[in-house]
């Protein structure tokens, strides 16, 4: 498989799948067991020690936040290892992100814009 760095360019992508590259599959396998099942046994133990139940729900929420972005990142990975296609392909796809990049750019900074005007208007207006 070539190296995703060698088609994009993208340092960072890169070194997250040498990372996961390195994990073998037993170890993968005990880590998404382990995912699924800790939260759950540290809940039903959390019941027993915590009284009030907003706090125990507050707790879980976080729980399951979390691993719902551990699993995000697991699709993420799966994702990253796919075939990047052909040289033709990698740089249509450089110049959709350059101009997306540019485009998202300029769409923040108009809302920046934008939204600090309405907010010192709002301030002012809320002071007389």
């Amino acid at each position: 498989m070539e190296l995703y760095e060698e088609k994009t360019k993208d340092i960072t992508t890169n070194n997250i799948l040498f990372m996961i590259n390195r994990v073998s599959s037993d170890m993968w396998f005990k880590i998404k067991i382990g995912i699924i099942i800790a939260p759950i046994i540290l809940l039903y133990i959390l019941t027993y020690l915590i009284a009030s139940n907003t706090i125990l729900i507050i707790i879980a929420v976080m729980f399951f936040s979390v691993l719902c972005i551990i699993y995000a990142c697991f699709i993420m990975f799966d994702i990253l290892k796919k075939e990047t296609g052909s040289e033709q392909m990698v740089e249509i796809a450089d110049a959709i992100r350059e101009g997306s990049e540019g485009f998202f750019s300029t769409q923040y900074t108009t809302i920046f814009k934008l939204s600090l005007v309405f907010g010192l208007y709002s301030y002012i207006t809320f002071l007389f």
